[in-house]
């Protein structure tokens, strides 16, 4: 299975490593904007209990200087491969019928990203499902159904 449970795991982890600090240690995380819609309750638990022994501060500002596009080559490719995915899903959408299984859909949208350009897909996360998966799971042969939502990851 395809890193199942390894989110759970991950915050078991932190959180064990939080309850572990000794009293007025400081702990600096990102929890900023590319978190946002993937958060996790039980991480929030973990945080918030270990506020009453250490100090939290949110980092999310020096790590994103980390991530900032570096160069103007970076930036053109990273435009391209956006709308490449994004032009391939929409125009996909023609091709979508109910029973047609996550996998299919999947091959249908990577055959349409190399005709746009693309050098090649080796990721390509496809859900129809109402809620649940991890996008980091492959795609399975899970047949679009009726009240299911179509999301590219």
């Amino acid at each position: 299975m395809h890193y199942h449970s390894y989110a759970e795991v991950a915050v078991s982890a932190a959180g064990e490593f939080l309850n572990g600090l000794p009293a007025g240690a400081a702990v600096r995380f990102d929890y900023g904007p590319d978190m946002f819609g993937r958060g996790s309750i039980a991480l929030i638990d973990y945080l918030r209990a270990a506020q009453r022994k250490c100090r939290l501060s949110h980092q999310a500002n020096l790590i994103w200087q980390q991530r900032l596009v570096k160069s103007q080559h970076e930036l053109a490719t990273k435009r391209q491969a956006c709308r490449i995915a994004t032009e391939s899903f929409f125009a996909g959408l023609a091709d979508l019928r109910l029973g047609m299984n996550e996998y299919e859909f999947g091959q249908l949208l990577k055959q349409r990203m190399i005709a746009l350009g693309a050098d090649s897909v080796e990721w390509l996360p496809v859900r129809f499902d109402p809620a649940g998966k991890s996008y980091a799971q492959p795609n399975y042969n899970v047949p679009l159904a009726r009240g299911n939502f179509t999301g590219l990851i």
